[in-house]
């Protein structure tokens, strides 16, 4: 066996220590470690020297600490610039105002009579009207049997292809069935001259409701042609005024049958009436036009009996009423400057509306005289307690406002007299000034009386 020199040479009993010893070959993961180490080793030195030449010399400790953390810092910054950025944005993107005025405003005192046309010129106040029909039963339980005499009755439309004027027409004007059967006209009116329509010649017409000239189930007849024997004395007159059947003749009888006492079926036939206004009105409310106001006794109402005490089911009997409304529509625009003209004694209608003007009271003058397919002038009193409010022209105002300070707003409320006061809310709560377009500013009339 080979001796080992090394071995040799040291002497007995000294312990061989690493450094004593060349390490065999080093490993790469070795060298590599110890390698970051010493760079690791380096960085700390210099950062310790540099920190020692800005603190003049002393070491706290603090250098490497804040070296590790300057990044942390730095992503601090960012989220903090973020956050005001987004902010910013949001308060631009969702930026509202909302503008509460109260302009300037008087009470008054109305009691003022008017006419109203259908065809007007300037300075007029004009109307429209609708005509509505409605067909109402009420059954009644029969109290007893008696001899009963009704005339019929239907709807007609009259006609004047005689000349450009109108005809009146009275009550009780008779019309002829070509059978020689004889109906009369229950109110007066007056039927429209011909006109022109399109180079045509147009006879005027009206409708009526007429009644048989006696009680009977022979006047009950369909759809037939009339003629007005007032007129033959003028065969011109006579052959041009004429008139034709709308609905047919119904209701005409006589013989006993069940019935009520007169007492019950007038309460059921003003129950019918009652409610037959009600609903027509409710219909004609919503049909009102635009810039119309349509007062709830704005109205003309005619009731047809359709069937009167007809045994129905036994021994109940039936009550059959048709109502024929006309509702007239008061065009506001004129109307709101015919009553602040008389109100104030330096009117400018065209500066002040009349926001409740509907709560006046309305009535209908001429009421008993007027047809309900008349088409002439109706007079009217318009009675009541009003308030008069000045307008302000907001497109302006909030073409003012744009990216306006709140600050700012006194100044520019001084411009518009007639804002009495305002107030702003400001959305988000951050935000100090008034959004960049118009339509993100609301204005809000807050109408208060002076």
């Amino acid at each position: 066996m080979p001796r080992n020199i090394v071995q040799d040479v040291i002497p007995r009993g000294h312990r061989v220590r690493q450094r004593d010893v060349s390490p065999p070959q080093e490993s790469k993961i070795f060298r590599e470690i110890t390698s970051r180490r010493a760079e690791k080793e380096v960085v700390e030195e210099v950062v310790e020297d540099s920190y020692r030449v800005e603190s003049g010399g002393e070491n706290t400790g603090w250098g490497v600490h804040s070296s590790k953390n300057a990044p942390r810092i730095v992503l601090w910054s960012i989220a903090a610039v973020s956050t005001i950025v987004l902010l910013v944005i949001l308060g631009n993107v969702f930026s509202l105002a909302t503008l509460v005025i109260t302009p300037q405003s008087q009470k008054a005192m109305v009691n003022l009579d008017l006419v109203a046309k259908s065809k007007v010129t300037s300075g007029e106040i004009g109307y429209t009207s609708l005509n509505l029909v409605r067909d109402k039963e009420e059954i009644i339980p029969a109290e007893s049997e008696k001899l009963v005499e009704t005339r019929s009755s239907g709807r007609i439309i009259i006609y004047n292809n005689y000349s450009t004027s109108a005809q009146r027409l009275v009550k009780n004007t008779r019309f002829e069935t070509p059978n020689g059967l004889i109906y009369k006209i229950a109110d007066s009116v007056t039927v429209p001259g011909r006109h022109s329509a399109e180079g045509d010649s147009v006879p005027g017409s009206v409708e009526a409701l007429v009644y048989g000239e006696t009680a009977g189930d022979e006047y009950n007849i369909g759809l037939t042609d009339f003629t007005l024997p007032g007129f033959k004395s003028n065969p011109e007159r006579f052959s041009s005024f004429y008139a034709r059947s709308k609905t047919p003749m119904t209701g005409g009888k006589i013989g006993k049958e069940k019935t009520v006492s007169d007492e019950k079926m007038l309460q059921a036939r003003l129950k019918l009436e009652r409610l037959l206004t009600d609903e027509l009105l409710e219909e004609a409310k919503k049909q009102t036009p635009d810039a119309s106001v349509f007062y709830d006794t704005a109205y003309r109402v005619e009731f047809q009996p359709i069937l009167s005490g007809a045994v129905v089911k036994g021994d109940n009997v039936a009550l059959r009423e048709r109502a024929h409304l006309t509702a007239f529509f008061i065009s506001e625009d004129a109307l709101v400057e015919a009553v602040v003209n008389n109100a104030l004694d330096d009117p400018d209608a065209d500066g002040v509306h009349i926001p409740d003007i509907a709560s006046l009271k309305f009535e209908f003058k001429n009421k008993s005289k007027y047809s309900s397919t008349s088409v002439g002038p109706i007079e009217f009193n318009l009675k009541g307690e009003m308030l008069l409010v000045w307008n302000i022209d907001e497109v302006k105002l909030k073409g003012d406002l744009i990216n306006k300070k709140k600050s700012e707003l006194s100044d520019i409320i001084t411009k518009y007299p007639a804002i009495v006061k305002a107030d702003v809310t400001l959305r988000p709560f951050w935000k100090r000034s008034f959004p960049s377009v118009p339509k993100k500013i609301k204005v809000v009339s807050n109408t208060e009386s002076n």
